[in-house]
């Protein structure tokens, strides 16, 4: 063989080496969280309502629930379609602590607070007064 076919191999071996290698080592892959159905505002949610999803999206943990976060008990705070990456902004950071239900009523225009708008959830209490405050 002459020289420039021998050098020409080399490199085209060489070349195929470096292609496969790069390929073989791709971006590492992260887990993020999708929305198994269909999750309205209000609800509490469990681990099975998600289901994970392998992800090349290296810098957006900052955006979604990672896959391995704990999830069992937050309140969903806005409606998530099925199959949804889900944003850190529609679940609660804290986990439920009280059953609470869903109560609706109407309120006059009048007596909103300020910032209120349509969709937003907001919390009621009602306590008992004890019997010997009465």
């Amino acid at each position: 063989m002459r020289k420039k076919e021998l050098l020409g191999l080399i490199l085209l071996v060489l070349g195929g080496g470096g292609i496969y290698l790069s390929v073989s080592n791709g971006p590492p892959q992260y887990l993020y969280l999708t929305a198994a159905r269909d999750i309205s505002p209000g609800q509490v949610v469990e681990s099975q309502d998600f289901s994970q999803q392998s992800l090349h999206l290296a810098k957006a943990s900052s955006h979604y629930v990672s896959g391995s976060a704990p999830v069992t008990g937050h309140r969903a705070l806005r409606r998530i379609s099925r199959g949804e990456l889900v944003p850190r902004d529609a679940l609660s950071s804290t986990t439920e602590v009280e059953q609470r239900h869903l109560l609706t009523f109407t309120v006059a225009k009048s007596d909103l607070p300020r910032g209120l708008k349509i969709g937003d959830l907001i919390d009621i209490y009602f306590f008992t007064i004890p019997y010997w405050l009465s």
